[in-house]
């Protein structure tokens, strides 16, 4: 679901992003495996997709998302190019925690919930990174990168998404949480052994 934004400023952001037109509001945030994310007057992120990145569906995914609480609202994209979207201020849980686990007890109902939803519009998360998990200054929770998402269920997820959908979220968090402080690292995968 796209949201407005100002004509001009995705006009300022379009010859950034395609041309290289620099904008002295629009400044470097981070980089990552498929792109590089820059941030409007602390009000919009860009995505700008690198060449030969293999994860270009970014925005695909987070239009069917971003009606969903702990999304960030998409405003515009330009397939395999770049992508503009709400700017989340704040930090990620593993900028704020590192690798100990004591704000996800905080948040794990807020996470299963997202996910949850997620799962309903047939999306899946397929690798889910703390750095992708953000915190915003009012101690609102986001996901932030979708790169890793798919429409189609892997199999390896059917029996625990079967039991997701027939258990509470407190229970799943319960259970799954036992398993982290033995094999956690920066990043859990739906794929991982430990299910």
């Amino acid at each position: 679901m796209k949201q407005q934004l100002d004509s001009e400023i995705l006009t300022a952001i379009d010859e950034f992003a395609r041309y290289g037109i620099e904008h002295p509001q629009i400044q470097y945030v981070a980089s990552g495996k498929s792109g590089d994310v820059y941030q409007f007057g602390g009000e919009v992120a860009i995505k700008i997709f690198k060449q030969d990145s293999k994860y270009t569906k970014d925005p695909l995914i987070l239009n069917d998302l971003s009606h969903i609480d702990g999304y960030p609202k998409l405003y515009s994209y330009i397939p395999n190019q770049y992508m503009v979207m709400e700017f989340v201020k704040g930090k990620t849980i593993y900028d704020i925690e590192g690798r100990e686990n004591y704000l996800l007890k905080d948040y794990r109902s807020a996470i299963a919930n997202i996910i949850s939803e997620t799962n309903a519009r047939g999306i899946y998360p397929k690798d889910l990174h703390l750095n992708n998990i953000m915190i915003d200054e009012r101690g609102k929770l986001y996901i932030v990168d979708v790169g890793r998402f798919t429409y189609k269920k892997p199999e390896k997820l059917l029996t625990h998404s079967l039991w997701w959908s027939s258990s509470s979220s407190s229970g799943f968090w319960s259970s799954w949480s036992s398993s982290w402080s033995s094999s956690w690292s920066n990043s859990w995968s739906y794929s991982s052994s430990s299910w």
